[in-house]
């Protein structure tokens, strides 16, 4: 936005100094020829009166007249031979016409009857319509500068209005709506904008609230369907059939657990118990849990370190990177924890098959499982990792490991914490 108010001052500012360019010559033109025929006009009638009087008069006598007059008043007069007028101006004196220069302020004519010029100037005509004419047309400049300003920021500060709104629509956040007075012309814009967002928003709604009620009227005919699984286990011997069930049944039950949560997450329902968490007693407390299936290390970066978080939350994401770590590597999981610039890492890594390059985007989005991967899931789990760290101000991200394998690394903000 700011560069289309740059390129369009530099427009509008290029158009007034081409036509203040204009402007001025024309001006130039036009009062240098007005001046020159004033000036002509003015210089005849002395001239005349001059060269009558020194006609009369010898060569000596002349020279001793214009050199008392020169004294006595002041005025610049002075005869000089023929001979000394340039050449292309000597033409025009022997015909005994009025000669002056282009900046009117110097005449030349002949004495009639001798070699002699009587020359008149130079000196200066004031032009006071000139300069209140050049003083006028420079303030009517600065006026249109002033006027094409105002409009280019009005024009920017409106298309900021749009920008803003294109930006939050972007991020999801479709409760936004472009503010428009009556008098703007981005009305009819902002109108399709707020149309759309709302739309939008509605869509979202309908099919948020739908999931939340299938997962939700979902719940008690599982927990029928797997007490009937037990109370006919009891009765029966275990066959292969039955563990079938029984495992789809907990496949089932994982799947709408996962959605409830992931929807729990979106109307950040499970985001309230945040509290400054020590980085190093969280790994030690986590180890204890995950102890035999997950190495954890702990930097001595981390050593007093905090992050301002929901535990809960976080032990759910982490548990679910390592989850996906051990279902799709098949081994034991390392997790690291270290302290950079004020972020503090938790990275999951693994010795697995690795991650697709192309793919690696779509990684955390709801129920995108990797073409040709086997091994069971939803599809929700790094979404949902996703969504807490979101939740916390915080990043996620994945990418292969030099020897093969994958990392994911959630990445927090540290507190400061007086204690």
């Amino acid at each position: 936005m700011k560069k289309l108010f740059a390129y369009a001052a530099i427009f509008f500012m290029a158009v007034i100094l081409s036509g203040n360019a204009l402007t001025n010559n024309a001006l130039r033109v036009f009062f240098k020829n007005e001046v020159l025929e004033t000036n002509v006009f003015i210089g005849e009638t002395p001239m005349e009166m001059f060269t009558d009087i020194l006609q009369k008069m010898s060569a000596k006598e002349r020279r001793e007249y214009i050199s008392e007059y020169t004294n006595h008043h002041g005025y610049p007069l002075e005869i000089v031979n023929l001979s000394e007028i340039p050449a292309d101006e000597r033409a025009a004196v022997m015909n005994g016409s009025v000669v002056t220069n282009m900046e009117g302020d110097l005449f030349k004519k002949r004495i009639p009857g001798s070699d002699d010029v009587f020359i008149l100037g130079p000196f200066k005509i004031r032009q006071y319509g000139l300069y209140l004419l050049v003083m006028a047309n420079m303030i009517a400049i600065s006026f249109i500068f002033l006027c094409t300003f105002f409009f280019v920021f009005y024009i920017w500060k409106e298309m900021e209005k749009i920008g803003r709104a294109a930006s939050a629509f972007g991020r999801g956040d479709f409760s936004y709506r472009i503010k428009a007075g009556r008098a703007t012309f981005i009305k009819p814009i902002a109108a399709i904008f707020n149309d759309m967002a709302q739309r939008t928003s509605d869509l979202i709604s309908s099919h948020r609230d739908l999931t939340n009620a299938l997962a939700h009227e979902l719940k008690t005919p599982i927990a029928c369907m797997k007490f009937e699984i037990e109370k006919l286990a009891s009765s029966v011997p275990d066959t292969e059939a039955l563990n079938g069930i029984r495992k789809d049944s907990e496949r089932l039950e994982s799947l709408i657990s996962s959605m409830l949560t992931y929807a729990r997450l979106n109307r950040r329902e499970d985001f309230t118990s945040v509290k400054n968490i020590n980085v190093c007693e969280w790994v030690h407390d986590y180890a204890g849990t995950v102890a035999g299936q997950v190495e954890t290390v702990a930097d001595e970066s981390c050593k007093d370190v905090f992050i301002n978080a929901d535990e809960k939350l976080i032990n759910i994401a982490v548990n679910n990177l390592v989850g996906n770590s051990l279902k799709y590597s098949g081994t034991k999981a390392e997790l690291s924890v270290r302290c950079v610039d004020g972020d503090v890492i938790i990275a999951v890594n693994d010795r697995g098959p690795g991650l697709d390059k192309d793919k690696i985007d779509k990684l955390f989005k709801p129920f995108y499982r990797p073409d040709g991967q086997s091994a069971e899931g939803q599809g929700l789990g790094l979404a949902i990792v996703k969504k807490i760290a979101e939740l916390h101000g915080g990043t996620v991200t994945a990418k292969n490991r030099e020897g093969g394998g994958a990392s994911f690394s959630l990445i927090l903000r540290s507190v400061s914490v007086t204690i």
